[in-house]
């Protein structure tokens, strides 16, 4: 299995892999294909802008951000270009250590101001449970055959087991 988003790295994927893992969707030319995926499963009346949703969500979620900060392309996402420019006047010799301070483990106070419920679920698999298992069955029709899910936050075996418990029964068309 081969990590890759872009063509180059497909290429690379095709010649020497099994499959590929991405992060962009699926890919059907490939007969595995895995793609990662962080979220929650919201609680019945639970906000995706809520503290629990915000500290199990937030540190990926602003991830994507320094992904995409990183490949030229931050102005996807809400409020990117305006982010961006502020790490763009990090100084150069520590912009990226800067950058990536705490990825994928807390929201620093530079990245809080792009904590959006909205964005979080535009952005991520957070939802209800049968939102999950909605976007589950898009995955699987635009090539995705295996998820790979990133829980965060203190309770990553509770995550685990909501997003288990979610597509429990509906995800009958993943790769063995």
């Amino acid at each position: 299995l081969v990590a890759a988003d872009a063509p180059q790295g497909l290429e690379v994927a095709r010649e020497l892999g099994d499959g590929v893992m991405t992060i962009a969707g699926g890919q059907p030319d490939f007969d595995w294909c895995a793609a990662l995926t962080l979220g929650t499963v919201l609680e019945e009346g639970e906000s995706a802008g809520s503290p629990r949703v915000v500290e199990a969500v937030g540190p990926g979620f602003v991830a994507l951000y320094h992904g995409a900060y990183e490949a030229g392309a931050a102005s996807i996402f809400p409020n990117g270009e305006e982010w961006a420019a502020a790490v763009d006047a990090l100084a150069d010799d520590t912009r990226h250590l800067e950058l990536h301070t705490d990825h994928l483990v807390s929201v620093t106070e530079r990245d809080s101001a792009l904590i959006d419920a909205d964005a979080i679920t535009d952005f991520t698999w957070t939802g209800t449970a049968e939102n999950i298992a909605s976007r589950s069955e898009a995955a699987r029709e635009s090539g995705v055959t295996e998820l790979l899910f990133a829980p965060g936050g203190p309770d990553p075996t509770g995550e685990l087991q909501r997003f288990a418990e979610a597509l429990s029964g509906r995800m009958t068309w993943w790769r063995p």
